[in-house]
């Protein structure tokens, strides 16, 4: 239950603290411009942290003891290189994201 309280509330928190400011400054100033550079990269990390929580926890029969925890802390550790990696590819030879290509979304 704790598990997918933690999960819930930040789904809550992304989608209402970034969905209702961008919405009162989209009513202020008009259109917001989002930088959409390399979201197919971040989909699939999510879609992944997903599918792995839920194999970490049913190998551990859905019980949260010290290997999970240490093995969750890695892999947010990783997840948090990467995504700074991600988010400043001038600085990173390793990931270039500008070769991926970005979708045409269409003008609103």
């Amino acid at each position: 239950m704790a598990i997918a309280n933690s999960l819930g509330s930040n789904v809550f928190d992304n989608l209402m603290g970034l969905g209702l400011t961008w919405f009162i400054f989209g009513l202020a100033y008009g259109r917001v411009a989002v930088d959409s550079t390399g979201i197919y990269v971040y989909i699939g990390i999510v879609i992944f942290s997903m599918i792995f929580t839920y194999v970490l926890f049913s190998i551990q029969r859905f019980e949260l003891n010290r290997i999970t925890a240490l093995i969750l802390i890695v892999y947010y550790a990783i997840f948090i290189v990467f995504g700074c990696l991600f988010s400043f590819p001038s600085s990173s030879p390793i990931l270039d994201l500008s070769k991926i290509p970005s979708p045409n979304w269409p003008n609103l």
